[in-house]
């Protein structure tokens, strides 16, 4: 009954996965930092790449939403969090016409982008919105093949981070490349616990996560690997640059993984991972600050 009460917008809202849209954020504030730190702020520049960022992160939500639905991997049985197009609060026809608004609504800001970046950002745009839209869609259903690992680590970290950087300065930072796998690996732990969580609705459906393919404990073991890299990369390259106890900074994020990693390794019940999910997207709040101090400081 309460379900029915929901109005179109609340419900859209819900489908765009709101609370991981400042996840999704995470990567341009920080380059935005990087940028201001090196003196090449730009208030317009800003506005348009949070603007274009919510817009895929959004599409990519929604898009997941809707072809996860007719491919059979959102069922009854999921142990996450509520989809819109499954439990049937939208049609399949107001699912599509979301993603198409939000296709053109990520081009308003691209435009100004592109504009200003060239042809590169272009590509990088283009590029992005088709991955957003063939993440879960077929004929590609990229997600369903075991590339989401590495299509997250590529455009959450590397192109979402150093692009950023570049649409600032017109520049490239070799230093950056390195800060920017370290926070697409932490990203992509968010994918990992998503994908163990998921593991026998998932092999249900033939959808051909890593974790499927490997197993459990595989994934448990990713999931740790991608925290401790995403650790030790960034206080490695700090340390490197200027030796101080400074660069350790990063580390903290293990402290703050503690109990994640523990119920990782010992849950009894799937849906104890919605827990771990949400505490992991929460830390790349805190880690980006965590750089973000640690440049400042070491600088």
């Amino acid at each position: 009954m309460e379900t029915t009460q929901r109005s179109p917008s609340s419900i859209y809202l819900e489908a765009i996965r709101p609370k991981t849209l400042l996840v999704g954020l995470m990567p341009v504030l920080l380059a935005s930092f990087f940028a201001w730190q090196s003196g090449a702020w730009n208030t317009f520049h800003f506005l348009c790449l949070v603007l274009a960022t919510l817009a895929l992160q959004s599409l990519s939500n929604l898009s997941n939403d809707y072809y996860d639905y007719l491919q059979g991997a959102d069922t009854k049985d999921r142990k996450g969090f509520e989809r819109m197009t499954a439990n049937k609060l939208l049609s399949p026809k107001q699912a599509k016409s979301g993603i198409l608004v939000l296709i053109v609504f990520s081009l308003l800001p691209g435009a100004y982008l592109v504009y200003h970046g060239g042809l590169l950002i272009l590509a990088v745009g283009l590029l992005s919105i088709a991955t957003a839209y063939a993440y879960t869609a077929k004929p590609f259903a990229l997600a369903y093949r075991g590339f989401g690992e590495l299509l997250v680590i590529v455009f959450f970290g590397l192109i979402a981070i150093n692009v950023t950087y570049f649409l600032y300065t017109s520049t490239w930072k070799e230093d950056l490349i390195y800060l920017s796998l370290a926070f697409g690996f932490l990203q992509t732990a968010v994918l990992v616990v998503n994908n163990i969580r998921d593991f026998e609705t998932d092999r249900a459906c033939n959808k051909k996560t890593l974790v499927v393919r490997f197993g459990v404990f595989f994934g448990k073991l990713e999931y740790s690997l991608l925290l401790l890299l995403a650790a030790f990369v960034p206080s490695t390259l700090f340390w490197n640059i200027s030796p101080s106890m400074f660069a350790l900074l990063p580390c903290i994020l293990l402290l703050i993984s503690y109990r994640s990693l523990q119920t990782v390794w010992s849950y009894r019940d799937e849906t104890e991972l919605n827990g771990v999910l949400t505490a992991t997207a929460q830390s790349i709040v805190f880690y980006t600050v965590l750089l973000s101090a640690t440049s400042l400081l070491s600088s």
